[in-house]
């Protein structure tokens, strides 16, 4: 991939870097899934995305989340109730 003249190298380089990271944030099938899902249905519960997600098994869902939230892409809150609610947010 070539860099427009008007950023110098190490524009360049830091640019590409920056694209690498967003691809590696986003690789698997089903995260844009579930930001997708965030950013049209706004705060959703586990089960909540699940549903809206089709295909996705509650292993992977799981999973995916926590890599999300790990990067600080997605917001999980805890509400102290019983029964439990956790909420998910961008």
């Amino acid at each position: 991939m070539d860099c427009p003249e008007k950023l110098s190298n190490e524009q360049c380089k830091l640019h590409l870097r920056s694209v690498r990271d967003t691809m590696e944030l986003l690789q698997g099938k089903w995260k844009v899934f579930i930001i997708s899902s965030l950013v049209l249905d706004g705060k959703q519960r586990f089960m909540d995305l699940q549903r809206n997600i089709e295909g996705i098994g509650a292993k992977m869902l799981s999973k995916e989340l926590q890599e999300l939230e790990m990067n600080q892409l997605v917001k999980r809150t805890v509400y102290p109730q019983i029964p439990p609610k956790v909420e998910y947010e961008l």
